[in-house]
C-alpha cells in the first residue's frame, strides 16, 4: 500500500512539473495587453506591421491584420477558444510577403484551442497544432 501511495505521489509530482510551464489563459489575463503575432503558420511575422489582437473580458476582440483593422467575438472555456462574427476593413494595402494578413485571418477562423507558456500565447487548431504564436506588446 505504501508503494502505491509513493508511486502516485511521484507521478503527480512529475505531472505538475511538466504542466508548470503551461497555463490556460483567462479572459482577464488576455485583456491586460495587446498581443503581437510573431509567427503565423510557422512563418515569422513581418515587422513593422505585424498582426495584433486585443481581447476584452466581455467576449469581444479587435486588432489589426497588419493593414486592415478587425473586430468580432470570441469564446473561451478552459483551453477551448473560437472566434466568430469577425469583420475587417477593406483598405487597399501593400501586400505583406507570403499573404501574411490573409493567413492571419484564416488562422483566427481555424483557432479552437489556446495555450499560454512562458509569456508566449499559442492559438492552436483542433488537433493542437500551432497556428499563431503571439507575445505581449503594449496597450
Amino acid at each position: 500500500m505504501k508503494f502505491r501511495f509513493r508511486l502516485a505521489a511521484v507521478v503527480l509530482g512529475a505531472a505538475s512539473v511538466l504542466l508548470a510551464g503551461c497555463a490556460v489563459p483567462t479572459a482577464q489575463s488576455l485583456s491586460e495587453d495587446t498581443w503581437i503575432a510573431v509567427a503565423i503558420d510557422g512563418v515569422a511575422a513581418v515587422v513593422p506591421a505585424p498582426p495584433t489582437l486585443r481581447w476584452t473580458d466581455t467576449g469581444r476582440v479587435s486588432g489589426s491584420g497588419g493593414c486592415n483593422q478587425f473586430s468580432g467575438k470570441y469564446t473561451l472555456e478552459f483551453d477551448r477558444m473560437a472566434f466568430s462574427a469577425l469583420a475587417a476593413t477593406r483598405m487597399l494595402c501593400v501586400p505583406a510577403p507570403q499573404g501574411q494578413e490573409d493567413k492571419f485571418f484564416k488562422a483566427l477562423e481555424l483557432t479552437r484551442r489556446v495555450q499560454l507558456a512562458d509569456g508566449v500565447l499559442l492559438l492552436l487548431d483542433e488537433q493542437g497544432q500551432p497556428l499563431i504564436r503571439m507575445v505581449k506588446g503594449s496597450r
